[in-house]
């Protein structure tokens, strides 16, 4: 059964949001799902700082950090799309239906996984630019769907959800941030 989602998200099947979304069963893969993809997804991206300063230790705490902040992130975008959908569409998904859904349409975050590859050599990474940027635009087409089949909105109210839950999502994270800087000041201060 998840793997015929898989290749569902994966081929666009029409209604595999949908069902996934209805699914109360399915809350436990999606979310592992959300976790593997970003794991690896976050060691792809993150395989050029092997080579770096900080060695395996720097890229074991980078992965680590970056897989639960976009967990975290994750989870706050489902949150707000579901709280924008039912606040200015009155769309009826729960965060959970949200969840199932966005967390199925993640799958196509593993092709992420291809950037150990382009940390290799320049060479490769200009061969393997065009696929992980044609998997990227075809995540956020998934993405979009999932929004769709799970709260049966009109696109106007999907992409209106995602646009104002993308915004309240930069705030929070530039306050953050911040936050995260003045601490990292403060520390750099101290271990002068």
């Amino acid at each position: 059964m998840l793997t015929d989602r898989i290749v569902g998200a994966f081929t666009f099947r029409k209604g595999v949001y949908a069902d996934a979304a209805r699914d109360a069963q399915f809350t436990t893969d999606a979310w592992l799902i959300v976790l593997v993809v970003n794991f690896i997804a976050t060691l792809g991206s993150s395989a050029a700082t092997l080579r770096g300063e900080r060695g395996f230790l720097g890229f074991l705490i980078t992965v680590i950090l970056g897989t639960l902040l976009s967990i975290a992130g994750f989870a706050l975008s489902a949150f707000l799309v579901s709280w924008v959908g039912r606040s200015m569409f009155k769309a009826t998904a729960s965060f959970e239906e949200l969840a199932r859904a966005m967390g199925l349409a993640n799958v196509w975050r593993v092709i992420g996984f291809l950037g150990i590859f382009s940390a290799m050599t320049p060479a490769l990474a200009c061969l393997l630019s065009p696929v992980t940027l044609l998997a990227g635009l075809a995540g956020l087409v998934a993405y979009f769907f999932s929004i769709r089949e799970a709260t049966g909105m009109d696109w106007v109210g999907v992409i209106v959800s995602v646009v104002v839950a993308l915004i309240v999502q930069l705030i929070i994270t530039a306050v953050l941030g911040g936050i995260l800087a003045i601490f990292g000041l403060g520390a750099a201060m101290l271990l002068r």
